[in-house]
């Protein structure tokens, strides 16, 4: 949508702008600590985003244990990769970047596939961040890892 005003009627399209994103929210997939019951719900529900349903990516991820305090899943797409358990929750578009400033390096947000074939907003992790990390996809997600240290 493409809103256009007089110079010096801007100030309404504001509003309307608004009005209009309210209510509007984007998929986004979580694989470890945003997922209900975990230590970061909290960040999902500050930013109103609701659960909507829980689900696998496609067989094409890994996922590991970061050598981080807390430690912390990162996600990597992989030619010889497994589904992963993921949680997907309707963000507020308003809130997204609110979301985002919150995510450390060396995790981010791209595209996840999922196992029904959408691809969604989700967590990812940078490649060279997992030379010092613990591969744990044979559990299938981050709630059925063993809490070992990482040596």
């Amino acid at each position: 949508i493409t809103l256009f005003s007089r110079f010096d009627e801007e100030h309404l399209l504001k509003g309307l702008a608004t009005a209009i994103d309210r209510g509007k929210t984007i998929p986004l997939a979580v694989c470890g600590l945003h997922m209900r019951g975990l230590a970061l719900e909290h960040q999902m529900l500050q930013c109103q985003a609701t659960f909507s349903y829980q689900t696998t990516t496609a067989s094409t991820y890994r996922l590991y244990q970061l050598a981080t305090e807390p430690a912390k899943p990162g996600l990597v797409r992989s030619t010889d990769g497994v589904a992963i358990e993921v949680e997907v929750w309707d963000m507020p578009v308003a809130q997204l970047g609110t979301f985002l400033q919150q995510i450390p390096a060396p995790l981010g947000i791209g595209k996840v596939q999922l196992v029904n074939g959408l691809e969604v907003l989700g967590f990812i992790c940078e490649p060279d961040a997992i030379e010092q990390a613990l591969d744990i996809s044979y559990t299938g997600g981050w709630r059925y890892r063993e809490t070992e240290s990482i040596e």
